[in-house]
């Protein structure tokens, strides 16, 4: 675990500085060109969408348009919605088109294995019927040759 530093622990539990608005600190001309953090818009749009400010108050806090804002809320909002799209589960497959005509290849095999074993079973189960029925012969003939010998 790390250690902190008595003069960090004190800095860390003082509260923040509240700073003087940047119109004392800035002439006019270099708040108008300022450029806004992506974190800065995210938290405008926030606050609009959750009702703590109203656009026209974020624009003038921001000095931007309100064409401007409603821009960032427009991209906000598919970016959104973009990132809630459902994906597909796992990785794309990257064949080569050899191991797709492989693919081709063993899944056509494949088929007519699956032909041949249905004919096989098919097969097996006339050998069983008839290994049953002469079975059923030979006892047949076996309990008929007992009659006939426990008659004479």
């Amino acid at each position: 675990m790390k250690e902190i530093k008595p003069e960090k622990a004190e800095q860390a539990q003082q509260k923040p500085e509240i700073r003087a608005p940047e119109a004392a600190s800035q002439s006019m001309e270099d708040r108008l060109h300022r450029q806004i953090s992506e974190t800065e818009k995210l938290e405008a749009v926030l606050s609009v969408l959750s009702g703590k400010k109203k656009a026209e108050e974020v624009c003038r806090d921001l000095h931007v348009s309100k064409e401007g804002f409603y821009k960032w809320m427009r991209l906000a909002m598919a970016a959104m919605k973009e990132s809630l799209k459902p994906v597909g589960r796992g990785r794309k497959s990257k064949q080569t088109p050899e191991e797709k005509s492989q693919l081709k290849s063993l899944e056509k095999a494949n088929k007519q294995l699956e032909k041949e074993k249905k004919h096989v079973e098919t097969l097996y189960r006339i050998a069983k019927t008839l290994i049953e029925w002469q079975e059923e012969a030979r006892l047949q003939r076996s309990s008929k040759k007992k009659d006939d010998s426990a008659r004479s």
